[in-house]
């Protein structure tokens, strides 16, 4: 199941937009990840951060975008509850949400 599309705004201006997907399983999760990686790497190049083991993560950042994909993988969590394996995707504005972050930090 895919969730609907979140939009992240930034001082009125769309910065971001982001969706879950969740799998049955965490393998078909890690396969969905990867595969979804593979795509953006062929596109975009090789990621600029990049978690693997237990940590399925990818970040690619361009003049113009930020992507970042992670993959949830409950399977070897102890508290892991009702949660499900789910692949999370965030497509981003690179300058608004730079500038985002910048103003985020500051505030903290």
């Amino acid at each position: 199941m895919i969730s609907p599309v979140a939009i992240n705004l930034y001082e009125g201006r769309v910065c971001a937009f982001s969706w879950f997907a969740t799998y049955p399983d965490s393998t078909r999760l890690i396969e969905a990840h990867d595969e979804l990686a593979d795509v953006i790497s062929g596109l975009l190049g090789a990621a600029v951060f990049q978690e693997r083991g237990d940590d399925h993560s990818e970040y690619w950042v361009t003049p113009r975008f930020a992507i970042e994909t992670y993959a949830h993988d409950v399977s070897g969590r102890a508290d892991s509850g009702g949660l499900v394996p789910t692949l999370q995707v965030n497509v981003a504005d690179a300058a608004l949400a730079a500038l985002q972050e910048a103003d985020a930090r500051r505030s903290v």
